[in-house]
Parts: C-alpha cells; structure tokens; sequence
C-alpha cells in the first residue's frame, strides 16, 4: 500500500516520523494535514453545574495511557476537586480496584464510554483535562479541550508538545517518566490557577482540514 501510494497523510510531524521511520521510501510523498475540533460544537455546549473543580481524562483505557498513574497521583492533589474518567478499554477493572485501594472512590468517577455530546458538556465542565500517555499520534482531546478553556497537564511526548504549539492553549508538561509526585504537583497549580482564556487558541476546524486534504487530492490525481 506505502509503495503505489501517491502520497501519504498524517496527523502529525510525529507520526509522520514514525511512519517514515518504518517505510523510508515514502519520505518524499509525506505531508501533515493535522486534525480539526469541530469548534462550534465544543463552544456551544452546556456545562455541567459542578461545586468543585474537574480534572478530566478521556480515552480508551490502555496500559499505555498510565491512567493508573494520574489516579495515584490525584489522591495526593492537595486542591479540593474531582477526577472525571471517560473510556473503556481492558485496564478497567484493574483502575477501578485502584481507585477503592486508594480510598478515592468519592472523588473520582468512571464513566466508561459516552457519546460526542455528553463528552463535550464534561470537557465544558473541566478546568484541567490530562493525559499521561507514553505514546500518541496527536492528542485530539487535549486540543478539544483547549477550545472547551481547560487547561492541559501532559505528558512531554513530541505529539502533545505539537498540540500544545498548534493551539496557543495552557499547557503545563511533565517528564515522560513523571512519577506520583510530580504530576500531583503539576495539577495541582493548574486547579489553582482555573479555567483557561477563552478565545486564547488557533486550532483549525474540520472545514479548514478537509481543504488541506482536498488539495493533496488534487495534486495526487494531477500528477497521475
């Protein structure tokens, strides 16, 4: 498929690199055309009525994703607030049974998998979203989130620093190897410091990504 392909899409530099990496030939039929945030769908959502703060994770529970870790290190947050789950995947139980090992079960909630919409009201209700994921192609969520005016705690991989760079929004980044402390801390100031600026980010939406891709098109069928 790599070799009669006229040209190759990604979603970032850093699954660009990662796919040349594993197909060298295609180096020169790469580009990157990113992913879009259907904005107006994010900014008119209602969020919900909350009286503390949220923190919020979302996506397919994976070993990967360390979600084991953001929940210890929640437990030591020293701000009064909520850890918001959303996804289902095969490190479930093992996080839940985590989450009642560490006495967290008022404070933290999974939700397993929700629909487009009701993910948007939480993502309009989280003053922090975070991922600590070790690998990702791009971070859509985290970008939804800078538009939904959360702040974001990642973890410092090159598709996330790409997000961050991309959407002007309020990252704050720990090691890849971050250990219970260091994300404690990291969410820590950024519940202190609340919501994001609204307006504060340059994240394109599907209508500018679709051109992008329409374009590429057209020069794959011109050059034919």
């Amino acid at each position: 498929i790599f070799s009669r392909a006229a040209t190759v899409l990604c979603v970032s530099e850093a699954e660009r690199r990662r796919v040349v990496e594993d197909y060298p030939a295609i180096a020169d039929r790469s580009s990157v055309v990113g992913i879009g945030v259907d904005v107006d769908a994010v900014r008119e959502t209602e969020p919900y009525e909350r009286e503390r703060p949220v923190v919020l994770m979302v996506g397919r529970l994976e070993a990967y994703k360390q979600v084991d870790l953001a929940v210890e290190a929640f437990g030591s947050v020293n701000v009064p607030s909520d850890l918001v789950i959303i996804g289902s995947g095969p490190e479930r139980e093992r996080i839940s049974e985590r989450i009642s090992g560490l006495g967290l079960d008022g404070r933290v909630r999974m939700l397993g998998y929700l629909d487009d919409e009701e993910t948007r009201r939480w993502q309009r209700t989280a003053t922090v979203v975070l991922s600590m994921s070790r690998a990702e192609s791009f971070g859509l969520g985290l970008a939804e989130a800078v538009v939904a005016g959360a702040r974001v705690v990642a973890s410092d991989i090159p598709a996330h620093r790409e997000v961050s760079a991309m959407s002007g929004g309020e990252f704050s980044f720990v090691s890849a190897g971050a250990d219970r402390d260091e994300v404690a801390a990291a969410l820590s100031g950024a519940l202190r410091s609340g919501h994001g600026e609204d307006g504060h980010w340059t994240i394109p939406s599907w209508d500018i990504v679709a051109q992008r891709i329409a374009e590429h098109y057209f020069a794959a069928i011109s050059a034919a």
